[in-house]
């Protein structure tokens, strides 16, 4: 059985045909990228999986439950969950705390409980085992804004994992993020990949070819390709629509060193 379908999903935003008449799977576990220029509908196809917009015709389906229409909140809670281009945390909590939030939402507590929180064994061990899992337990009581960018895209995607998804999205996980510390956010992606589905859209070409089981590629709204990284590499589709562009961004700043050197 997937866990996610979609059955010829279309958006429209007025005139504009965003995601056009896509049907796809996800299947269990590994990393999924999906892939295309800007403006080829990326983000618009999250957005829909996950209840932020209603489809104009077409069909999702979570573990053969149709989803379609139902509000981000609802589609958290059936193990669904995504994180944004831009890092989304509490900056003057500790990162203990920020986590403590997300274990006391799964659990059932609500906000209303943060100030009681220490004294819930069950919302603690939670909390613990996050902070094991990232890598942070001796820096928890630092507060969420003084951490590095890296670890401050981590602590998104672990707040995210509070939920207990089977599904986790991520939009541009590394977008900011560079050297070591790009490295150490691939690095905890691949990590969680062992256990859950995620499905990520990420522009950084090297970084989808050393990450991914498989690619989609998306342009224009419609799915172009869809296989192993070797089966994208070899895609002459492919090359033309989305690599070429990056070749040809390529030559033209080789071109212009060649003219300035």
């Amino acid at each position: 059985m997937d866990l996610l379908r979609t059955e010829n999903l279309t958006k429209k935003f007025g005139e504009l045909v965003a995601v056009n008449n896509v049907s796809f799977s996800i299947k269990e576990k590994g990393v999924l990228s999906i892939i295309g220029p800007n403006g080829a509908g990326k983000t618009t196809f999250f957005n829909l999986l996950t209840g932020f917009y209603i489809p104009t015709s077409g069909k999702i389906y979570l573990r053969d439950e149709d989803i379609t229409g139902i509000p981000p909140f609802d589609i958290v809670h059936k193990k669904l969950s995504r994180s944004f281009q831009i890092a989304s945390y509490f900056p003057d909590f500790t990162i203990f705390e920020n986590i403590q939030i997300g274990v006391l939402n799964r659990l059932g507590y609500g906000f209303s409980f943060f100030s009681d929180a220490n004294h819930l064994t069950d919302v603690n061990e939670e909390t613990e085992k996050y902070m094991e899992m990232l890598g942070l337990k001796d820096q928890k009581d630092m507060k969420a804004k003084f951490l590095s960018h890296g670890d401050k895209k981590i602590l998104d995607i672990a707040m995210s994992l509070t939920l207990n998804p089977e599904i986790l999205l991520l939009d541009e996980p590394t977008s900011g993020v560079s050297g070591t510390e790009r490295t150490k956010v691939i690095e905890f992606i691949s990590k969680l990949a062992k256990d859950i589905k995620v499905v990520i859209v990420e522009h950084d070409m090297d970084i989808v070819f050393s990450i991914s089981d498989r690619i989609a590629v998306l342009t224009q709204g419609s799915i172009l390709a869809d296989g192993t990284v070797e089966e994208v590499r070899k895609n002459k589709d492919v090359q033309r629509a989305y690599l070429g562009e990056e070749e040809e961004e390529k030559k033209v700043g080789r071109d212009k060193d060649a003219v300035s050197g």
